[in-house]
């Protein structure tokens, strides 16, 4: 099969039957179709204790469970498939499953039976030091289902739907439930009735048809059409190996959204109910877009049907929560959606990001217990309620108002779970000022451009306008330098604009000028809309009675309308946006006449390219008026306008030198003395980043290393490991996730090598050896990571460990033994005669391979080798290794 075959192979294995024949048949999408089906909803019991339990095994856990669901999922799919059963969706636990046609109830049911046979033969599973039992409930219901099509997802819903997730709800373990219009076409079946549910008496053995396996030839049109359904990172990844396995799947933090939707009459009002839900799939995929989200799918619970949307995958961003219950917030609010009665839950958490199913259905989806609990707490929302976990709520309370629910009980968790409901967005952002850290007072490490911003503000001061641009890489401290660029002009008194883009905010046009301007006007944001209003044009009139003509287009970027005047009745786009942008300049040239202006703009990165435009019409036209351009920014993708203007100050900052950094920790925790091994880890692992520097002190607090005792802080206990705090991680991994797959690949496999690798150990690793010049070229440039070359060598290292840490962290535990165990087997192979000088690495990956008897071969030598120089702390770890590694070879032959 050639490799477009199976490309086409693996898109069609993406969506329903339903919907792949609709393309090969080459039929339009219709506004929605009634279909007569019997409805299979397979739950499998166990799976929610399971995740629970293996959570406590953390990533690993969440890895463990998916294979062991993909393990049963495998098998029922072929059985669903064998009696022409087509697939819905997969809903975590739960398998959906449809039949058309002739016999279809009856299919339904031996299908359902044939499932449970496969279930109870293999319902015992051993994990870790756990045995877990696994087990069935089944529901079947038969009618007319409500399906909808969008071109890129599919929906099922209706009264037959509901019926058959009641049926499941109450069902226990091991019963096949019917309804009666599933029943009335299965005379030759045994059933007992319970109220108007039907169920099976008795499993007998079913013969399992021949799963017929249709052949697929490529066709360019079927592709393109398919293509839309398929997410871009899947396309992306199937372009390089078309095909997924467990292995490919990642571990990442994940803020998980579960909304339910009720309100809709899909079986007497179905025209209406699909425009309703046209209407909510557009809303929900245009805020999707901005605030950066992922529909994962469409399923139903006995709630009803939902839709599950993730924020972090694919990609992850550093502020996903707060994405996330913005999202939430529009969707809740959005005028158009006032008739759909919608419950939402939000929860955050490390999860397993992979493939659900086998090659005949599948889905890319994440695991884990953060998303079970998302989908409890949405359905214990009511009408209207965005529930939230405690870790969502400590992310976002300073931007939202929250209420405490209380600790509720939830099913398959054995403690309760504290749980929060969002109220509403404060007016005011209250600032986070944590009790037990507070920002350094003393700016430390950056004497030189504290001297250099003096002297600009002397420029400023004499008319010369400036363009200060403070540069650097994420948590570099940028803001910190920019806070004292303003105490400093505040001291000069100089007048100070601030405005801020934030990471979801380049679809909202003017977002820091509009911040700007409200501070220009005095506008309060608690004030009603007459309020800023008379403001504005109090303000305007001061300035020029004239302006008043041009009040509507003023308030555009304000979001304030005004009545239209004969000035502006006809304004075309073009002209208006000049005009916005003349009257901004306008208002700051009224400022400047009165006292020098300073402008700040923050995360410039994220502005919007409107916004942009403005800055550079500004920064054009500032030479010889008394104000400064202060922009704030991680390094741009491409050189714009206002860096070329000889007023123009870059200010690129680095990481802080180790005195620099004790310094910064002094000063935070008000301390004399470090102990110092505490210096050497946080050092080794801030690498000098400010932000770093601080989170990493935050968690050693958290974790009870660092306590407060009488107003002093003290430290305690043995610092072995230190878990990467949160943030950290989502400002690295956002990084990560911005390269192409092919060179995130590479950087994955790179971090399994360690902080510092050499070339030619890549190389004799990694498959696709043409790619990987460039992609390591690539990395380098990027600053992820640097290279040094020796006499015909060459070395790399990571830029940051926590960087190296992070890429590790992120791979599957299977791909990760699987990588170890090929460097090991390729030093064993290529450096026979030098193996003395890798004993220590061959020791390291052959322990993380799980190679056992290697691990033990390779630990005792290296051990022995560093006692033969008085290396001894190197020779305790490895005869540790050596004892560990025994034990588990003890414990497999068990």
């Amino acid at each position: 099969m050639n490799k477009k075959n199976e490309i086409l192979r693996a898109f069609k294995s993406l969506v329903p039957e339903i919907v792949f024949k609709r393309i090969q048949e080459g039929k339009k999408i219709k506004a929605f179709e009634i279909l007569d089906l019997s409805f299979l909803y397979a739950d499998i019991s166990g799976f929610t204790r399971m995740s629970e339990r293996l959570s406590k095994y953390g990533r690993e856990g969440a890895e463990e469970l998916t294979k062991i669901i993909n393990k049963f999922f495998s098998k029922l799919i072929e059985i669903i498939k064998s009696f022409k059963g087509d697939i819905y969706g997969f809903g975590g636990d739960a398998i959906f499953a449809f039949f058309e046609g002739k016999n279809k109830e009856k299919r339904a049911l031996e299908c359902a039976i044939a499932m449970m046979n496969f279930v109870n033969e293999n319902k015992k599973i051993k994990k870790f030091k756990y045995t877990f039992r696994i087990g069935m409930h089944t529901g079947i219901a038969t009618g007319k289902v409500f399906f909808k099509d969008f071109g890129t997802d599919d929906f099922m819903g209706g009264k037959t739907l509901r019926i058959v997730s009641q049926i499941v709800s109450e069902t226990e373990k091991g019963n096949i439930a019917l309804c009666p219009n599933t029943v009335k076409k299965l005379k030759e079946f045994d059933f007992s009735k319970k109220k108007r549910i039907y169920f099976l008496k008795r499993l007998k053995k079913i013969k399992i048809p021949e799963t017929q396996t249709d052949k697929i030839k490529y066709d360019e049109r079927i592709f393109n059409e398919l293509k839309g359904y398929i997410p871009d990172f899947i396309i992306e990844r199937l372009g390089i190996k078309p095909f997924f396995e467990p292995r490919d799947g990642e571990h990442r933090k994940v803020t998980n959204v579960f909304i339910y939707l009720a309100g809709f009459d899909f079986d007497k009002k179905p025209l209406y109910s699909a425009k309703l839900l046209e209407k909510f799939y557009k809303v929900l995929k245009e805020n999707c877009k901005i605030y950066g989200g992922y529909v994962n799918k469409f399923d139903i619970a006995d709630k009803g049907e939902r839709v599950f949307i993730t924020f972090g995958f694919p990609r992850a961003m550093e502020d996903d929560e707060i994405r996330a219950i913005n999202f939430c917030y529009e969707i809740l609010n959005d005028e158009g959606l006032k008739d759909i009665d919608l419950r939402i839950g939000v929860n955050s958490g490390y999860v397993f990001a992979g493939p659900v199913g086998s090659e005949l259905r599948s889905e890319f989806t994440v695991m884990g217990d953060a998303v079970n609990l998302a989908a409890r707490l949405a359905s214990k929302a009511k009408k209207g309620e965005i529930l939230i976990s405690e870790q969502i709520n400590k992310k976002i309370e300073r931007i939202f108002e929250t209420e405490r629910k209380g600790r509720i009980k939830f099913k398959g968790k054995v403690k309760e779970i504290s749980v929060f409901r969002v109220k509403k967005k404060r007016a005011v952002r209250i600032r986070m000022i944590e009790k037990w850290v507070s920002e350094s007072a003393i700016m430390v490490g950056r004497n030189e451009e504290v001297k250099e911003i003096k002297e600009i503000i002397k420029k400023v001061k004499n008319r010369k306008g400036q363009i200060v641009f403070i540069t650097g890489e994420a948590g570099i401290g940028k803001s910190r330098l920019a806070r004292e660029l303003v105490n400093l002009c505040l001291k000069e008194n100089l007048k100070v604009f601030e405005g801020d883009c934030i990471s979801y905010g380049s679809s909202f046009s003017y977002h820091p000028w509009a911040q700007i301007l409200n501070d220009f006007f005095e506008i309060s944001p608690i004030d009603d809309v007459e309020t800023k209003k008379k403001k504005i044009t109090d303000k305007v009139s001061k300035i020029n009675k004239k302006l008043k003509e041009w009040l509507p287009v003023i308030g555009e970027p304000l979001g304030i309308t005004f009545p239209q005047t004969s000035l502006t009745k006809f304004i075309d786009a073009k002209l208006k946006k000049q005009r916005i942008f003349d009257l901004t300049f306008d208002f700051l040239k009224y400022e400047a006449k009165r006292h020098p202006v300073c402008i700040v703009i923050e995360d410039l990165q994220w502005a919007d390219s409107t916004s942009i435009e403005l800055l550079n019409y500004i920064a054009r036209n500032i030479e010889n008026r008394p104000i400064i351009l202060t922009l704030v920014s991680r390094p741009l993708p491409e050189r714009q306008e206002f860096m070329e203007k000889k007023w123009f100050t870059p200010l690129k900052l680095k990481e802080l030198s180790e005195d620099d950094t004790m310094n910064l920790i002094k000063n935070l925790l008000d301390v004399k003395e470090l102990p110092e091994h505490l210096k050497k880890l946080i050092f080794q692992k801030s690498q000098g980043n400010p932000f770093y520097i601080e989170e990493i002190i935050k968690s050693l607090i958290e974790a009870g290393f660092i306590v407060l005792r009488k107003g002093k802080w003290y430290f305690k206990g043995e610092i072995k490991k230190v878990k990467l705090p949160d943030r950290v991680e989502g400002v690295i991994m956002s990084r990560i996730d911005r390269l192409d797959y092919r060179t995130k690949d590479v950087l994955q496999v790179a971090s399994v090598l360690g902080r510092e690798f050499d070339e030619f150990l890549i190389k004799g690793i990694y498959p696709d050896v043409k790619f990987l010049p460039k992609a390591l070229k690539d990395l380098n440039s990027l600053d992820l990571v640097r290279i040094e070359r020796k006499e015909g060598s060459a070395k790399y290292f990571f830029k940051h460990i926590l960087t190296q840490e992070v890429a590790y962290n992120s791979i599957s535990f299977e791909r990760r033994r699987a990588l170890h165990l090929k460097v090991g087997e390729f030093i064993e192979e290529n450096f026979k005669d030098r193996k003395e000088e890798f004993l220590g690495i061959l020791s390291h990956h052959f322990y993380n391979a799980n190679d056992w008897e290697r691990a033990l071969f390779y630990s005792v030598e290296a051990g022995e080798k560093a006692k033969k120089v008085y290396a001894n702390y190197e020779a305790i770890e490895f005869f540790t290794r050596a004892i560990e590694s025994y034990e588990k070879m003890e414990e497999e032959e068990k």
